[in-house]
């Protein structure tokens, strides 16, 4: 693992496409992702899983942030920053292995980061994450574990109060 490299790759802005208070780095991302992960693993925690958490956007160091909808929109763009993304993993030594499920909860903590970061903006005065928070809403509706289910259920009866 090449330490210098990777620890720059945090200083990465989030959200350049979209008005937001503050910022977000890549660093605060992925250490939400982190905490997230741990919570809703269960048994499906490793160590792998815990560093795929931490160190799933490094590539951004290279590409940016991508938006969801330019990805969307252009496939092609998105094969290719797929391939950046694994050519980068590879050269830094963080091309974890992990099973399917694991790949399925690491995925679901990325969307559920999203919603919460969405879903802060929102209640400081930001209107300009409204689309992206539903989009997030729409990609965290199916747990992958019950401790996951648990926590999406208790962030939405939250948001009802």
């Amino acid at each position: 693992m090449q330490s210098e490299k990777l620890w720059a790759t945090g200083r990465v802005k989030r959200w350049h496409a979209f008005p937001i208070i503050g910022e977000q780095t890549v660093a605060d991302h992925a250490w939400g992702v982190a905490l997230i992960v741990m919570e809703v693993a269960e048994n499906h925690l490793t160590i792998d899983l815990l560093r795929a958490a931490i160190t799933h956007d490094s590539a951004e160091l290279y590409t940016g942030d991508m938006p969801y909808q330019t990805k969307k929109r252009w496939p092609d763009l998105a094969r290719a920053l797929l391939t950046v993304e694994m050519e980068v993993e590879r050269e830094y030594n963080i091309d974890w292995i992990l099973n399917e499920k694991q790949w399925e909860i690491l995925k679901w903590a990325d969307m559920f980061e999203l919603l919460m970061f969405a879903d802060a903006q929102h209640n400081l005065g930001n209107r300009n994450v409204v689309e992206m928070e539903r989009l997030a809403y729409s990609l965290v509706a199916e747990a992958p574990t019950v401790s996951a289910y648990k926590l999406l259920e208790r962030f939405m009866k939250h948001e009802r109060e």
